[in-house]
């Protein structure tokens, strides 16, 4: 019987990575006068974010992104301002719901407990919490585990935060890297939400796919 329905954040519920490329964008333009490295810089930065997930010296995500983006900027040639760090980061608190979040989270309440599982920070997070506009009864992250998803001791923090066995939570998530293919190795029940219309990958099934969450409450019954 399912008791808890979970949710990654980012991308899955509000527009991180919109957000954070926007303020790169920004930044880039009002460094060269145009645009023209944005793209190179945004590439860089994401990569070098992947790699201190990845990294054995857990650095929270303030630190990640603050990092990632002084690193890409200097591939590119540009300088970095601690000011630069401060705005990637107002970027990923102030980033906005998707229009199909908050109804479906609502309808899902209604018959369901509902949960967090987020590569983020405290003090971060309760930015995100605050857009969303909906209760969370429990929400974990990464600064509290001290490791970032796809490892699998998010996953078991969720587990043991939730009082859950695995066949009892049922998780969704836009992250195919980070949720969906640790969730198959772990036993998870897991829906996919398929924002960016990508080619996912059978290997990790089964799993729902939807390209919003607008279906998620008609999945589970409600």
């Amino acid at each position: 019987m399912i008791k808890f329905v979970t949710f990654d954040c980012y991308d899955t519920l509000v527009a991180y990575t919109a957000g954070k490329h926007a303020a790169i964008r920004a930044m880039v333009k009002e460094k060269v006068g145009d645009e023209t490295k944005a793209e190179a810089v945004i590439a860089a930065a994401e990569d070098r974010e992947r790699a201190l997930h990845r990294a054995p010296d857990f650095k929270v995500l303030s630190q990640v992104l603050r990092e990632s983006l002084s690193d890409a900027l200097a591939a590119g040639g540009l300088p970095y301002a601690e000011a630069d760090g401060e705005r990637l980061i107002q970027a990923v608190k102030d980033a906005r719901p998707f229009d199909d979040v908050a109804p479906a989270l609502k309808r899902l309440r209604t018959k369901y407990k509902t949960a967090i599982l987020s590569n983020s920070q405290r003090d971060i997070m309760q930015h995100n919490r605050a857009a969303l506009g909906v209760p969370f009864d429990e929400v974990v992250l990464a600064e509290e585990v001290r490791a970032y998803k796809p490892d699998h001791r998010m996953f078991e923090a969720l587990l043991q935060r939730c009082g859950c066995t695995r066949d009892e939570i049922v998780h969704v998530a836009q992250g195919f890297y980070h949720d969906i293919m640790p969730g198959h190795a772990l036993g998870l029940r897991r829906v996919w939400i398929n924002r960016n219309a990508l080619a996912g990958d059978r290997a990790y099934g089964p799993y729902e796919e939807f390209p919003d969450l607008s279906e998620v409450p008609g999945l589970l019954g409600v």
